[in-house]
């Protein structure tokens, strides 16, 4: 008999076919579901038993909606004032009210205390959505200066919105030994002679001995040593705290191909290498104007009588080109109805500004001492000079109590 579809025997096997097929997709689906119970389930036990074994660690100084912030640098150097401020920070997106008292701020190293404010007085205030605000600076307080070289701990407590709350930091004050080389310029042009002297500072607030063996100078390019001088010293130095003494006065030839080198200036310390790199520009380029640039103070427009105050005066490259300059004078005056401070700088020194960058051309340090007696209006002129132009400067700053 001729059949048009398939026969009875081939139906069979077909009807056979998909219901083997339709078993093994009913057992894949009972082993999914099996797998899937067994992961809820040990899903379920992670999290009961890994806050047990790992408990989360809560976020410092945080109680309530409030969060109190200690700041420091981790290090400071001997003669740097230290600077801590403490903060505190709403952390929530509404309205919250803060009560605080008994605070105390501490700055012991060991079992000594060097520094301790008190304030008992409850302090309150309601803070907008996630607004912060100053609680504490210890640079409005105190100025702590000369410390000597070590660990400092400093502690913050007090009682916030009925709770006990302490954050503490411990911040360093490093001595070390410190290379300085003066009279080194920006830029030099082909075959010149640079005439420097190396200094050795000792940055702490003791005197120390030393015992100076050798200086190395290397002249490099592309980092890879070119040329090398070595100048046997064998002398004994006693520096007093901050005190720098002059090791060598050095005669450097200059390359005569224009490019990026830099120098290298090792000294052995008996057993100690202390190590300082520069660069050094070499070029026959040289511009007399201030075209492209623009002179930047950056400093407070408004800072409390009685404050120190601080700024710093930079060169803003703003074109894609480097900028070789010649400074003859720098001029900076602060004044209100009298003079407040000064400083000038008439000998001169070369400048290198990198395309779309900046170069300090001044910045007061801490013996500029600066502080506003009076409250009122002031002004801050810098000027700054070449052969053949003149650039200038002026910023207001409002002193209030």
């Amino acid at each position: 008999m001729r059949y048009y579809s398939r026969s009875p025997e081939e139906w069979k096997r077909i009807d056979e076919e998909k219901e083997r097929k339709r078993r093994e997709q009913l057992a894949l689906k009972r082993k999914r579901i099996a797998y899937l119970m067994i992961f809820t389930a040990l899903l379920v036990l992670s999290f009961t038993l890994i806050p047990r074994l790992f408990p989360t660690r809560e976020v410092p100084g945080v109680v309530g909606p409030f969060q109190l912030i200690l700041e420091a640098k981790d290090e400071y150097r001997p003669g740097e004032a230290l600077d801590v401020k403490v903060r505190v920070f709403n952390r929530e997106k509404r309205k919250e009210k803060m009560e605080m008292d008994n605070f105390v701020f501490r700055v012991t190293r060991g079992e000594d205390v060097v520094y301790q404010f008190d304030y008992p007085q409850k302090v309150e205030r309601e803070f907008s959505s996630l607004e912060g605000a100053l609680l504490f600076d210890l640079s409005r307080e105190v100025s702590l200066v000369d410390l000597e070289g070590g660990e400092y701990k400093v502690t913050v407590s007090a009682r916030l919105n009925g709770r006990r709350i302490a954050l503490s930091k411990v911040v360093v004050v490093k001595e070390e030994w410190n290379l300085r080389v003066a009279n080194f310029e920006d830029f030099y042009t082909p075959g010149e002679k640079a005439s420097v002297s190396l200094y050795l500072e000792n940055v702490s607030t003791r005197e120390r001995k030393v015992f100076v063996q050798s200086v190395r100078v290397t002249l490099f390019v592309r980092n890879k040593p070119m040329k090398e001088w070595t100048y046997d010293l064998s002398r004994e130095e006693k520096l007093k705290p901050m005190e720098a003494v002059e090791l060598l006065k050095l005669e450097l030839p200059i390359p005569t191909e224009p490019a990026d080198y830099s120098i290298g200036f090792e000294v052995n310390l008996e057993g100690q290498r202390v190590s300082l790199a520069k660069p050094l520009v070499v070029t026959k380029e040289r511009d007399d104007t201030f075209r492209g640039l623009d002179l930047v103070i950056e400093g407070m427009r408004f800072v409390r009588r009685g404050t120190a105050y601080d700024f710093s005066v930079k060169l803003v490259n703003k074109e894609r080109g480097r900028k070789y300059l010649r400074i003859k004078r720098l001029l900076v005056v602060l004044a209100g109805k009298e003079p407040v401070y000064s400083h000038s700088t008439t000998d001169g020194w070369r400048v290198v500004v990198d395309a779309f960058a900046s170069r300090e051309l001044f910045r007061t340090t801490s013996y500029d001492r600066i502080v506003f007696k009076e409250e009122g209006s002031y002004r801050l002129v810098v000027i700054v000079e070449t052969e053949r132009d003149r650039i200038v400067k002026e910023m207001g700053i409002v002193v209030s109590e």
